[in-house]
């Protein structure tokens, strides 16, 4: 089996160690050639058993790729490496998964929904590991009262991860690793910093996670082609109503909103980047559209009324029920009827 020596970021435990607790084990840790990762993405899809909430784990010598999945779809990936964990575009993922299976192994697990939106929120986030007195671990306790922490601390001992919530520096429940009903959660928790039979302290990491605002759906490679040439439809209009003038308010609207929405920088027309690298939410990626859409027709409705809602309809008719679907009318002030 595959024994990697990379470590996760501050800490001397390897990420081939780490594992995360789950509510049911789909398929056991194995070698990742044994698996057909298509398969098992069309099964978790198609398939009535395979509709859970769950994460697979792809182990590679040098990372550790995180696939989430809501009710059989995959919704969206993270990786995790030795210098930092970060949101991965779902095609990058797979890329990776399908690139190297020889040295790589997998894991499939169901878990809570609220426990998949803790782990993606480590990476997205990411989490800020703490620095722990390996002594006295337990003085984290006191640090999260004193702090009134809302969120969660994820704890790793030996690579296995716990996830303990607090909120205002009170604990609120947890997620906790292969923890038997018949051991009390005092002494679970107490025993993630007990010393083995020989003595030897746990490898320990200790990282705060902020409170989880659920689980994204990454954005569709399809779904970033429409909104640039929805971007570019709406910009042809307003310069149409506005000969001379439009593509300057373009240019002055995209300026001042792209510090604040920078996910419309996926569909700038000078952007011509793969979709399919786009890791953007999909509900973030349609608020930006509609709010850069939003502020353009404002300004045209001033300089000529009911000029709003008629660009709006006629440069979406043909996408409509796509971006209904979105909810990027919901948006806009006008009721358009088709």
């Amino acid at each position: 089996m595959l024994v990697s020596g990379t470590r996760l970021l501050h800490s001397a435990i390897r990420l081939s160690d780490v594992a995360f607790p789950a509510s049911d084990t789909l398929i056991a840790r194995t070698r990742l050639i044994y698996l057909h990762l298509d398969n098992l993405l069309s099964f978790a899809k198609r398939d009535r058993d395979g509709k859970v909430d769950a994460y697979f784990l792809g182990y590679l010598p040098d990372e550790l790729i995180l696939l989430f999945f809501q009710r059989g779809e995959l919704v969206t990936a993270a990786g995790i490496g030795s210098g930092q964990r970060t949101v991965l575009p779902i095609a990058e993922a797979v890329r990776r998964l399908k690139a190297d299976p020889e040295r790589g192994e997998a894991a499939y697990c169901a878990a809570p929904t609220a426990q998949l939106e803790l782990m993606y929120q480590a990476c997205a986030a990411p989490a800020e590991p703490w620095v722990v007195d390996s002594k006295h671990p337990e003085l984290i306790f006191p640090r999260v009262v004193e702090e009134s922490l809302t969120g969660a601390l994820e704890i790793i001992s030996n690579g296995r991860v716990n996830y303990l919530q607090f909120d205002h520096g009170k604990f609120s429940g947890g997620y906790f690793y292969a923890r038997p009903e018949s051991v009390p959660l005092p002494a679970y928790i107490e025993g993630i910093f007990q010393p083995d039979a020989d003595g030897v302290q746990p490898a320990l990491a200790v990282s705060g996670v902020p409170p989880a605002a659920g689980l994204p759906v990454q954005v569709l490679p399809s779904q970033v082609r429409m909104y640039r040439e929805l971007y570019l439809r709406i910009a042809g209009a307003i310069e149409a109503e506005l000969p001379e003038d439009g593509h300057r308010r373009v240019d002055r609207v995209t300026s001042r909103l792209l510090p604040v929405r920078t996910a419309l920088g996926h569909i700038l027309p000078s952007n011509g980047g793969d979709p399919s690298m786009v890791a953007t939410p999909a509900a973030e990626l349609t608020a930006d559209l509609a709010a850069w859409t939003g502020a353009l027709l404002s300004e045209i409705e001033v300089v000529s009324p009911g000029a709003g809602p008629r660009i709006l309809q006629a440069t979406t008719r043909d996408q409509r029920h796509l971006l209904q679907a979105a909810g990027f009318y919901a948006h806009f002030p006008w009721s358009l009827t088709w």
